[in-house]
């Protein structure tokens, strides 16, 4: 029967990694105030008592390194309680889904855990359980019992953790992709095509109309315009009313000695994680808009005709990011007229013109961009289709050519070296003393590489390095799991507070 609500389970939850995706809970689930609660009880998760022995026990540990402006602060006081209330809920709601799916904590597993805790030592020793007792009954002012439990759902919480671990596989090649690109180190030029030599064409009237005449027929087939609005974090938070207790809460969360936070932008920080929250079922109410209504429609009804702007792919410019721009280019239009796509913590609404459109300035533009990239292409390509025996000589002879300029990129390793050149470059093509052969387009740049020097990485040393390259490699999978999960679950609990002590 388990195995049959662990399959269940398991199917559950990876249709809810899915759809949901990686999102930022900022509560509990539901917050209400409950009246008529035991003056004992502090607060309620799913009908389990959170007591105010155990909260005075957090709350102490909490409180003990506090300085006195804190404490002096009543209104920081109770954002802090609060806080201490969520943490031993979250515990609580953890461990009994662990519990759920059949994981266990012995009596000997507490006893290990306790044996082994800095708490109940003196000089490195066990103070014994004589010892243990009195210490958590006289300083932490806890029963025994209800220690243990704390440190019962603890246990259960970490094995939770270590359950969702179990299904992140990492296999040798991703270990040894990764050994290979960290520690094989590069010397190399990058080269750019200088402009300063460049004599651009005057372009007549007749040259504009005839591109401004060609682009219209291309239009339909290329798709070179588009219109895009653009639903960002303030247009999806616009209604949510964020609260001075909501700022300060924040700041005393994720702010340090080092660094301050300012309450606006704590307060934008705040909308961005809700925003977040709020992207997956608004991009599926959008998607859905988008099947039987227009563009016009789709912005009307949202509130954001002032955010619509056009991209013409034939005029330089840098108005969205390259992983957007890439996504619309990629996209065929045609299935449907609007389509809605995710970029960073923003919703875009993306359809296409009809017709072609440029005015003069951008006909002549384009042409201008147009000329200057080929002569900047042309030099390049040059480079690549000379003598290939000897690239080295080829690179030497461009060092006094005020045609080309160079950078030269020192003890960089493979994996920065494809961050630095922005571009997949398959390791096989790195050879010392050759260029890269082909022209690297990064934005608005060309350039080619040379490599001067290759260190390769020593395969005899993998061994040394391969568990700590797996848990690296597994950590964000294992956290994106894990984080996933508990956002479900702590979305779906329900928490009420005694206003007593919470309000």
């Amino acid at each position: 029967m388990f195995f049959s609500y662990l399959k269940n389970f398991i199917s559950k939850f990876i249709i809810v990694l899915l759809g949901v995706g990686l999102v930022v809970s900022l509560g509990v689930g539901t917050d209400i105030i409950s009246f008529g609660m035991s003056d004992k009880i502090v607060a309620k998760i799913n009908d389990k008592d959170i007591t105010i022995e155990e909260f005075n026990y957090f709350r102490r540990l909490r409180f003990a390194d506090a300085s006195k402006k804190l404490l002096s602060d009543k209104e920081a006081v109770k954002i802090i309680d609060k806080q201490i209330v969520n943490t031993i809920a979250r515990r609580k709601v953890s461990s009994e889904q662990a519990a759920q799916l059949g994981l266990y904590v012995s009596d000997d597993e507490i006893e290990d855990k306790i044996k082994g805790s800095s708490l109940f030592s003196n000089q490195g020793r066990f103070i014994g359980f004589s010892g243990y007792k009195a210490k958590v009954k006289d300083i932490f002012g806890l029963k025994i019992e209800v220690f243990e439990q704390i440190l019962r759902e603890e246990v259960l919480t970490d094995k939770l953790e270590s359950f969702f671990s179990s299904f992140v596989f990492v296999s040798d090649l991703e270990i040894e992709q990764k050994y290979r690109d960290d520690s094989t180190k590069l010397n190399f030029y990058t080269l750019r095509a200088n402009s300063s030599q460049y004599e651009a064409p005057n372009f007549t009237d007749i040259d504009i109309n005839n591109f401004i005449m060609s682009k219209k027929e291309e239009a339909p087939i290329s798709n070179l315009t588009y219109i895009l609005a653009q639903l960002d974090f303030e247009e999806l938070t616009k209604d949510i009313n964020i609260t001075k207790k909501d700022i300060d809460s924040f700041i005393l969360n994720y702010s340090s000695d080092d660094e301050s936070i300012s309450d606006e932008s704590a307060k934008t920080l705040i909308r961005k994680r809700i925003a977040l929250n709020l992207l997956p079922k608004k991009f599926k109410s959008l998607n859905e808009m988008a099947e039987s209504k227009s563009f016009d429609e789709i912005i009307s009804e949202n509130g954001i005709k002032n955010k619509v702007i056009s991209l013409n792919l034939d005029t330089p410019q840098r108005i969205i990011s390259k992983d957007l721009l890439s996504k619309i280019v990629s996209t065929n239009f045609s299935d449907r007229k609007v389509q809605v796509f995710i970029s960073i913590d923003s919703l875009w609404i993306v359809t296409t013109l009809g017709e072609k459109i440029l005015s003069k300035q951008e006909a002549l533009a384009s042409l201008r961009a147009n000329s200057l990239h080929n002569y900047q292409m042309d030099l390049l390509t040059l480079l690549l289709d000379d003598d290939k025996s000897n690239d080295r000589l080829v690179f030497d002879s461009t060092k006094s050519d005020i045609k080309y300029s160079y950078e030269f990129n020192y003890d960089l390793s493979f994996a920065d070296f494809s961050k630095v050149t922005n571009s997949k470059i398959g390791y096989p093509v790195i050879k010392e003393g050759h260029f890269v052969p082909r022209v690297i387009s990064a934005g608005s740049e060309n350039f080619i590489v040379f490599i001067e020097k290759v260190r390769k990485a020593d395969t005899d040393f993998l061994l040394l390095d391969k568990d700590k390259i797996k848990k690296d490699l597994s950590r964000p999978r294992k956290e994106k799991i894990y984080r996933t999960f508990l956002t479900e679950i702590f979305t779906n609990s329900n928490i009420k507070y005694n206003p007593k002590y919470i309000n």
